[in-house]
């Protein structure tokens, strides 16, 4: 089994019931954090270079990226 297949089963496995009160408190935080990145990366050039080379590489595929559809 390769990384992505055992990251995508934990995923799939995972229940918020399996995570103390502090743990769910950092998930938290670390979902905000990365949206925030996320957000303040758009319209610069790593990310239009990244858009770009999926639309490349897979055109007419449903793989989207934020601000870009």
């Amino acid at each position: 089994m390769t990384t992505t297949e055992e990251l995508a089963k934990f995923v799939q496995d995972v229940t918020i019931d399996g995570f103390s009160a502090d743990t769910r408190e950092e998930l938290k935080m670390r979902v905000l954090d990365s949206a925030g990145i996320g957000i303040d990366a758009l319209g610069h050039e790593p990310v239009d270079i990244v858009h770009r080379t999926v639309q490349r590489a897979n055109p007419g595929t449903d793989c989207t990226l934020w601000g870009h559809g």
